[in-house]
C-alpha cells in the first residue's frame, strides 16, 4: 500500500523532534494487526495469520487496529454555558450525551483567550510564546503539527471549518492532507467527505463550528433569556450593542439587565452549536458503534458578559475566557468519569498521539490527558497567555489599530486592559501577571466571576505563584521562527463582520428564526 501523501517536499518539512524513534505501536484488535505485530514467528504461524487477515480483510478494513478521532471545536463555548457543566438545562443534549458514556473534565483550560493562538496550541502543543502565534498575523514556524504528526503515523487528515481565521488559506490549515471552509454548512461537508473517503486508514478530522460567536441571535424562541423579557427588549439591547462595544467595555457589569439578555441570546447560540455537533455526531455514528472512533469535543475559548467589566473576548485571561469544556469519548479501556484535575488544551496533542499509538515529541508543554481521575491527587500549573497586538504588531493596518483602540475610551488604569497578560493556575489559585500592572490572584473555585483580589491578603501564596512563573518563563520563548501570514480582502471584512480588527458585530433582529430552522436546533429546555 502506498504510504500517505506528504505535504512537504523535502526542503520545507518541518523537523521531526521526536523523544523516541520507535515504529508507531499497534493495537492488537484484529487479525490484521496481530500478523504484523508477529511477522517473524515462525512460518506455520504465519501462514495462519496471513489467511486469517485474508479471510477477514474486509472486517479489518472496517476497523482499523488504531481508532480514528475526530476533534470538533464548539467555537466561543464557556464551560458554564454547557448543561453537563451546571448550565441551563437543555442548552446542550448532543454534548450531554457524549459526556454521559466518555470522560468529562470538569477543569479544562485554553492556553489563549482567542482563537487562532489557541488553535495553534491545541495543533503544536506549545503554548502560544513557544510556537510563536500570539497575534493575528502570526504564522506557524517549521515545527510540527498535530495533523504534520498523525499524517506521518498513516492518518488521512481533513479539516473543515466555518471561522475565517482558520480558512484554507490559514498556514495552519494547509498541514492538513484536505481543508475546507465550510460557510455554515459542516454537515454537509462531513457527509460528503465521508461517502467518497477510502477506508485504507484510519483519520484525524478537525472540525471548527462557529454558532456559539457573536452575533447573538434573536430567534422566534428565545427560552434562556430572564423570566419577564421581552422580545421587544431583547432588540433594544441588541440595537443598543449594535452601536459599538464601547458603550459597554469597562463599564458593563455581569449582573446588569444588558449583560442578562445577552447572555440569554448567546446561549440560544450554543444551543445550536450543539445541534449541529449532534448532527456531525450521527454521521459518524457506525464509527463510534464500531469502537473505531475517539471524538473529543471542546472550546477554543469562551466570552466575556461583565465580568472583569469586558464583553466578548478580545482581551484579558479571566475565567470567563479561560475555563472551556472538554470531552471524550471512545479512548479503548476507559470508563465514564467526570475528571476533575486539571487539564488544557495543549493535553490533546500528546494524548491524541498516544492513543494512536505515533510517538509523543519531546518538549511539550502538554501532558497526556488522565482517563481515570488518579488515586493520589496532584498539583500541576497550567499557563494561559494574553498578548495586546494592539499595540505591538505592525503588521496591524492603522486604520484597525485606530479602531480598535476606539472601544476602549472608557477604560482607565484601574481596569487593567492594555499591555500583553499570563495566566498561571494552581488550582483552585489563579495568578494573573500583568506587564502594565501590579499582579492579582483569585480563588477560581470559591469566586469564579474573579470578583475578589487575594494578593493583599495572600502574600505568602501571591509570591509562591510569582516565583513559579518567574521559574517558567526560560521555557516560554519562540521554538522556531514565525513568519507572518497575510490576510486577503476578504477574508479582512469577514473577521470584521465578527468584531476583529477593529469592526463591530451588525444585528439583523429581522432574521430572527432564520438561524434555528437551518440549524435544527431545539426550541427550548424541556418543558419550556
Amino acid at each position: 500500500m502506498r504510504g500517505p501523501r506528504r505535504l512537504f517536499n523535502k526542503s520545507r518539512r518541518p523537523p521531526e523532534r521526536y523523544g523516541s524513534r520507535s515504529k508507531f505501536s499497534q493495537f492488537s484488535g484484529s487479525a490484521c494487526g496481530r500478523s504484523r505485530l508477529h511477522a517473524a514467528r515462525p512460518a506455520a504461524v504465519s501462514i495462519i495469520a496471513v489467511l486469517s487477515c485474508a479471510l477477514l480483510a474486509p472486517a479489518c478494513q472496517r476497523a482499523p487496529a488504531r481508532p480514528s478521532i475526530a476533534l470538533i471545536v464548539l467555537d466561543t463555548t464557556r464551560a458554564d454555558a454547557v448543561s453537563a457543566y451546571g448550565g441551563a438545562p437543555g442548552v446542550t443534549p448532543a454534548f450531554d450525551a457524549l459526556a454521559q458514556g466518555g470522560l468529562l473534565y470538569e477543569h479544562a483550560y485554553s492556553n489563549a483567550n482567542w482563537t487562532l493562538p489557541s488553535h495553534a496550541s491545541m495543533f503544536t502543543g506549545l503554548l502560544p510564546s513557544q510556537n510563536g502565534v500570539r497575534g493575528g498575523t502570526n504564522a506557524l514556524g517549521d515545527m510540527p503539527t498535530m495533523a504534520d504528526l498523525l499524517q506521518r503515523a498513516g492518518y488521512e487528515t481533513v479539516g473543515i471549518s466555518e471561522n475565517p481565521w482558520l480558512s484554507p488559506r490559514n498556514p495552519m490549515a494547509k498541514r492538513f492532507e484536505r481543508f475546507e471552509a465550510a460557510d455554515g454548512d459542516t454537515v454537509g461537508h462531513v457527509r460528503d467527505w465521508l461517502r467518497t473517503r477510502k477506508q485504507d486508514r484510519p483519520f484525524f478530522l478537525f472540525i471548527n463550528i462557529m454558532d456559539s460567536h457573536s452575533p447573538y441571535k434573536l430567534r422566534d424562541r428565545n427560552p434562556f433569556l430572564r423570566p419577564g423579557v421581552t422580545k421587544q427588549q431583547a432588540q433594544g439591547v441588541l440595537k443598543n450593542l449594535s452601536r459599538g462595544l464601547d458603550q459597554y467595555l469597562c463599564t458593563a457589569t455581569a449582573d446588569g439587565f444588558d449583560m442578562s439578555v445577552l447572555h440569554g441570546l448567546y446561549l440560544g447560540n450554543v444551543q445550536a452549536a450543539d445541534a449541529k455537533l449532534g448532527q456531525v455526531l450521527e454521521q459518524l455514528a457506525p464509527l463510534r458503534q464500531a469502537g473505531s472512533l475517539i471524538v473529543i469535543a471542546a472550546s477554543d475559548h469562551g466570552e466575556y458578559f461583565g465580568e472583569q467589566a469586558l464583553m466578548e473576548h478580545e482581551v484579558g485571561v479571566g475565567n470567563a475566557v479561560l475555563r472551556v469544556p472538554l470531552v471524550v469519548g471512545g479512548v479503548r479501556g476507559a470508563a465514564p468519569a467526570r475528571i476533575a484535575s486539571p487539564v488544557q488544551l495543549v493535553d490533546l496533542l500528546p494524548s491524541m498521539l498516544q492513543w494512536s499509538g505515533a510517538p509523543i515529541p519531546d518538549g511539550l508543554a502538554g501532558e497526556v490527558l488522565p482517563t481515570a481521575e488518579p488515586a493520589q491527587p496532584r498539583r500541576r500549573t497550567i499557563v494561559s497567555e494574553y498578548h495586546d497586538y494592539r499595540l505591538s504588531d505592525p503588521s496591524l493596518p492603522p486604520d484597525a489599530r485606530e479602531l480598535e483602540l476606539r472601544k476602549w475610551r472608557n477604560c482607565g488604569p484601574e481596569d487593567r486592559i492594555s499591555g500583553d497578560m499570563r495566566a498561571l493556575l494552581d488550582f483552585p489559585f489563579k495568578l494573573i501577571a500583568y506587564a502594565n500592572y501590579p499582579a492579582a490572584l483569585y480563588d477560581v473555585r470559591a469566586d469564579p466571576r474573579e470578583e475578589h483580589d487575594l494578593s493583599a491578603t495572600a502574600a505568602e501564596r501571591l509570591g509562591e505563584m510569582q516565583a513559579g512563573l518567574t521559574a517558567l518563563l526560560p521555557t516560554l520563548v519562540v521554538r522556531a521562527s514565525a513568519p507572518k501570514a497575510q490576510l486577503d480582502p476578504a477574508e479582512v471584512e469577514r473577521l470584521r463582520a465578527l468584531g476583529y480588527l477593529g469592526g463591530h458585530v451588525a444585528v439583523d433582529e429581522k432574521a430572527a428564526g432564520a438561524h434555528e430552522a437551518d440549524n435544527g436546533a431545539a426550541s427550548g429546555p424541556p418543558g419550556s
